[in-house]
């Protein structure tokens, strides 16, 4: 996915899973005023791991925000582990699309001749 449909789809919603990467209409022309630029300063020995990729938002009401996160402090990292709600969460969101055809081909696998279906299910 491109940077500029991934913060604009996190902008829209306040979130980013599955459902927003589902949405790719762009009705409020949200993705053409995200605009990256290139950093002219790249440490190529350290890849800017350490500081993080810097994010600058200009609001609509003439604010500047700057924030970048190191990806050693990612949320899901190993430093900051998900909840297991969050992970729960995430889980039944990811699974909700492939899971009801899932589920009714394994409450049947006593019927089936072939387990393939059943298996193809539950890693589509």
């Amino acid at each position: 996915f491109s940077i500029e449909f991934t913060i604009a789809q996190r902008i829209r919603a306040g979130r980013l899973g599955l459902a927003e990467f589902a949405r790719v209409e762009d009705a409020d022309g949200t993705i053409e005023r995200v605009r990256p630029e290139v950093l002219a300063r790249w440490d190529r020995r350290r890849a800017g791991k350490a500081r993080g990729n810097p994010v600058t938002i200009l609001t609509t009401d003439g604010r500047t925000l700057r924030a970048a996160v190191p990806r050693t402090e990612l949320l899901g990292g190993p430093r900051h582990p998900l909840s297991w709600e969050r992970l729960e969460e995430k889980f039944t969101a990811n699974a909700a699309r492939p899971l009801p055809a899932a589920i009714d081909l394994w409450r049947g696998l006593d019927g089936l001749d072939d387990l393939r279906p059943a298996i193809a299910a539950v890693a589509a």
